[in-house]
């Protein structure tokens, strides 16, 4: 095999997550995890062991837990990137989209953002993977419309793809899909999910496999099917177990802990939480940690241990403070909300805190259901009387009428009444009572149209 044919089928292992494979291939060139390679005859060749060898440093470092490993693979990536453009090679792009999978891997997840937003190779194939990156950190933001949108951008090229691409492209579509879980949703995603396993079926991609199998026990947990949930994430985890993949064990294991905690099996949940957490505690892999804490904290409240609980969410928190995750932070904030009794100005803290950091994402709903339990909280606190709590309800309906209303060209627009009144489910006849209770909500009654009666003619005779 030429040293041509050796690099390219290196990069064929290493899109297929076949990092042994891939070891295999560059024989001496690799000298271990950050180590920089040799210099090769030519540029170009020295260029592809740098990028090789950063991916494997950066994957590699991902799943044996090698800490620091994530900040040597970007210097040998941003060398490969400076020779590619020295030799005009659109490996460049390629050296870009690795650069910003090491900055998500190691949870900064804005330099992630920022370094793919300025790849645009003319390429087709890296063109699809820059989508498919961009795409994935998008979604992990919560900005799933945004990442619909990239992922539709390059829809017409997924059939001139690889089928390891293929599959990827479908997984990520499906990914986005049960952000949002509603049935519909989760419908498509399986739908989705059993097309990533198809390609990567076709492809011989086990690691493929096995993310789509992790992934979809969440959609069956989702749905209410904890058997087949648990199924799947067995499966996913026997799978990551096979190719010896650390970090990927541990979401596996968190995968399961929140199945756990959908069937109310606390201790369980928290068992497997606290034991994927502390296999993720000394790596790079903070982002993930921190989801797991999350999953930890919320167990450990439900089995009573607040304390405990409130201290593995606080931790949660300042990881994902320190990595500049604000979904992260958002989760941390909702979920002690809804799973602590805190004090009155520590819940404000919170939602306030939440507020930003979930508008125009899919946690947008949880926060909305957190405002209205703490507003529940602070009228129940702060109403003496049942004509206290009928008062403030009234104003609260008010507010809901006059902003319906303005919806639909305000409370005197033609038809605005009879549209407000199907959005809020209430009667057109009820709307128009209570606009007459509310005289500041400006409503006038139209004056009513009086039909005059034409006196019929007499035929003639």
């Amino acid at each position: 095999m030429t040293t041509t044919e050796q690099i390219t089928s290196a990069f064929d292992e290493l899109r297929l997550g076949e990092t042994g494979a891939a070891l295999e291939l560059l024989g001496t060139t690799w000298k271990g995890i950050g180590v920089r390679p040799t210099d090769a005859p030519t540029q170009r060749q020295t260029a592809e062991n740098l990028l090789l060898c950063g991916m494997l440093t950066s994957r590699l470092g991902a799943e044996r837990k090698a800490k620091g490993a994530q900040e040597k693979a970007k210097d040998l990536l941003n060398e490969a990137y400076r020779l590619f453009i020295r030799v005009r090679d659109q490996r460049k792009h390629k050296a870009q989209i690795e650069l910003a999978l090491c900055y998500w891997r190691s949870g900064e997840i804005n330099e992630a953002i920022a370094y793919i937003a300025d790849v645009s190779p003319i390429d087709h194939q890296l063109t699809f993977e820059v989508a498919l990156t961009k795409a994935l950190f998008e979604t992990e933001i919560g900005k799933l419309d945004d990442a619909f949108t990239t992922l539709n951008s390059v829809e017409r090229l997924a059939d001139e793809m690889p089928f390891v691409l293929r599959g990827q492209f479908h997984q990520e579509r499906a990914v986005v899909l049960r952000k949002t879980p509603t049935k519909a949703n989760l419908d498509d995603a399986i739908v989705e999910y059993q097309g990533a396993l198809f390609y990567y079926a076709k492809a011989s991609c086990v690691k493929g496999e096995a993310m789509v199998r992790n992934n979809l026990a969440s959609v069956f947990r989702d749905f209410g099917d904890y058997k087949q949930a648990h199924e799947s994430a067995a499966k996913a985890v026997s799978l990551f177990v096979r190719l010896n993949n650390q970090h990927l064990i541990a979401e596996a294991q968190d995968q399961q802990a929140s199945i756990f905690f959908a069937e109310t099996n606390y201790p369980e949940a928290a068992r497997l939480s606290r034991l994927a957490a502390n296999a993720l505690e000394h790596t790079d892999q903070k982002s993930m940690l921190g989801r797991t804490l999350v999953t930890l904290g919320r167990s450990l409240a439900r089995l009573g241990k607040l304390a405990l609980a409130q201290e593995e969410l606080e931790r949660a928190g300042a990881i994902f403070e320190h990595t500049n995750d604000p979904i992260g932070q958002a989760n941390v904030h909702l979920t002690l909300l809804e799973e602590l009794p805190l004090d009155l100005n520590t819940a404000i803290d919170n939602l306030v805190s939440a507020a930003e950091l979930t508008r125009n994402t899919h946690l947008a709903e949880r926060f909305n259901n957190a405002a209205l339990q703490l507003a529940v909280q602070i009228l129940a606190d702060n109403s003496q009387t049942y004509a206290d709590v009928d008062q403030c309800a009234g104003e609260i309906k008010a507010k809901l009428v006059s902003r319906t209303l303005a919806k639909h060209g305000g409370a005197n627009a033609r038809g605005a009444v009879a549209r407000a009144s199907k959005e809020l489910g209430i009667s057109h006849a009820g709307l128009l009572w209570f606009l007459e209770q509310h005289k500041e909500l400006g409503h006038k009654k139209r004056p009513q149209t009086h039909i005059l009666a034409v006196p019929k003619q007499k035929k003639s005779a």
